[in-house]
């Protein structure tokens, strides 16, 4: 009887242990391991030729994803970290590729010959894939399922509607236009309606926005301070904050780190060259990752850090998420 007791409070002791385990770890923030971008390092005699390469978030162990002498820009993984979509010339003007996080088995997903589409963004869920396009001569935010199937016309505007960020809850999409005069930062439904308009001012040019992991805030580049710096704001537009304070340096194409607590970003130096910078989310702690004085590297994006969905899998990646924290 003894037994079964000290068995049965056992069992107890350990079923409450787990349920305290993934309590814990549900609130470890844990960053990506990767930061994929693009770059011209391997054609100095040729600018314009870019490949995307993937390094570590410290800037270490650079590794090269596409080859050959087609420009490949705009990665972004999918929110399951096994695919990246970008854009490539590889067969002429622009088009949406999808390829797997090693580069292999790249898949030409807008396949036209006018597409001329760039920056594309997953939805949260990985079911489909938002974009600009200048296919129908004006510049469009263009969506389409992630094979390539359904594809829409989001914005239909004589203006130009660019650089579409999908919200992490997938309600709502974040983009610029210059429908206003200059360029201004949007919202609008997934279907394209609804368009609201967050920012206004009639003597700076607001793009590149970004939605953070949570929701909580947008940031974007702007030249409202006489250059272009990094700035962030509530979803509303409201209470615009400056991270960046780079004289005569072009700070643009922010990224948020997974658990929001960093952001990447590109900086073109007053030698001309752009790197891929990290700060923490304040703006403190500003790091060149890449200090590559001969080639550009820009337009970064995070590896996602999904939490496992089963008990075993979230238990399996406590103890990385304890070291990564530092728990003792």
């Amino acid at each position: 009887m003894r037994f079964a007791l000290s068995k049965r409070i056992m069992r107890w002791f350990f079923i409450g242990l787990m349920g305290f385990l993934l309590i814990l770890v549900s609130h470890f923030p844990v960053d990506a391991v990767k930061i994929a971008f693009q770059s011209n390092r391997d054609f100095a005699d040729d600018a314009l030729i870019y490949n995307i390469y993937v390094m570590d978030t410290t800037g270490k162990n650079l590794v090269r994803l596409t080859q050959g002498a087609a420009s490949d820009l705009n990665p972004t993984w999918s929110p399951d970290g096994t695919k990246i979509a970008f854009a490539s010339s590889r067969k002429g003007n622009l088009g949406i590729y999808v390829m797997n996080a090693n580069g292999s088995n790249p898949i030409n997903l807008t396949q036209n010959p006018n597409g001329r589409d760039w920056s594309p963004d997953w939805s949260p869920d990985g079911s489909r894939i938002v974009f600009s396009s200048k296919r129908d001569r004006n510049e469009e935010i263009y969506v389409m399922n992630a094979n390539g199937a359904n594809l829409i016309n989001l914005t239909q505007h004589l203006k130009s509607d660019r650089s579409p960020s999908w919200s992490p809850d997938g309600t709502r999409i974040v983009f610029s236009s210059d429908r206003d005069g200059d360029y201004e930062i949007y919202v609008m439904n997934p279907d394209g309606t609804n368009p609201i308009q967050l920012t206004e001012d009639p003597w700076a040019s607001d793009e590149g926005p970004a939605w953070s992991p949570d929701g909580t805030q947008i940031a974007f580049s702007s030249d409202r301070d006489g250059d272009y710096e990094i700035y962030v704001m509530n979803p509303d537009g409201t209470n615009p904050i400056q991270l960046t304070h780079n004289l005569w340096e072009i700070d643009f194409a922010p990224a948020w780190s997974p658990s929001g607590t960093k952001i990447t970003f590109s900086s073109f130096n007053h030698i001309l060259n752009a790197d891929v910078y990290v700060m923490n989310a304040d703006g403190s702690d500003l790091i060149n990752l890449t200090e590559n004085k001969s080639a550009d590297d820009f337009v970064s994006s995070w590896h996602p850090t999904p939490l496992a969905v089963s008990t075993e899998e979230k238990l399996g990646t406590l103890w990385g998420r304890i070291k990564q924290n530092n728990i003792k």
